[in-house]
């Protein structure tokens, strides 16, 4: 369509219940992603602190990094139900985190 048709104006009024749930996820989850980003990098720090002090290769220290590596907590990514304009890169890295799901919807035909 033209210039002028509200198109930016409809997909605004259409998408507002998703954008308003993605604020309020986001807000919601940012005490925990920040505990939890804080925990990761501290356990981080510590096993790379580990690594350094191995002397050649420990089996039962390399051990213990990789059971420290696979407990690292996983912080968690508030949703992202859609977008507009996206690169193919940076689409990869949404669907990941949004386990494969994910909507375009744009003012636009440019992705169509």
């Amino acid at each position: 369509m033209k210039s002028g048709n509200r198109k930016t104006a409809v997909v605004q009024y259409a998408t507002k219940a998703l954008v308003n749930y993605e604020k309020a996820e986001r807000e919601r989850l940012a005490p925990e992603i920040a505990r939890l980003q804080s925990a990761r990098k501290t356990m981080e720090a510590i096993i790379e602190k580990q690594r350094k002090s191995l002397k050649d290769v420990e089996e039962t220290g390399t051990r213990n990094i990789a059971e420290m590596e696979a407990n690292l907590p996983v912080v968690p990514q508030p949703p992202i139900f859609f977008t507009s304009d996206v690169t193919a890169e940076k689409l990869e890295t949404l669907l990941e985190a949004n386990e494969g799901r994910l909507a375009i919807i744009s003012d636009e035909g440019g992705n169509f």
